[in-house]
């Protein structure tokens, strides 16, 4: 192989170590983005069978978290 040839693809070698090594820092030291929990919207549920045409009580519903949002 021809020296100059060597002395080129050496010293490409060393740039990309250098520079992934760089990346590598970087990249490792970047702080972890939080975990926020599922998006919650509240529903209201029948707490149990109702008739067609039944005048609803507050005792006949219940609200509840359901994950996901509303469109």
């Amino acid at each position: 192989m021809n020296k100059r040839f060597l002395g080129v693809l050496t010293f490409a070698f060393l740039v990309a170590a250098g520079a992934s090594l760089v990346l590598y820092r970087v990249l490792i030291n970047r702080p972890a983005p939080p975990i926020a929990g599922p998006a919650l919207t509240q529903v209201v549920l029948a707490t149990k069978d109702l008739e067609l045409g039944t005048v609803l009580k507050e005792e006949d519903v219940k609200l509840a978290d359901w994950p996901g949002r509303c469109r």
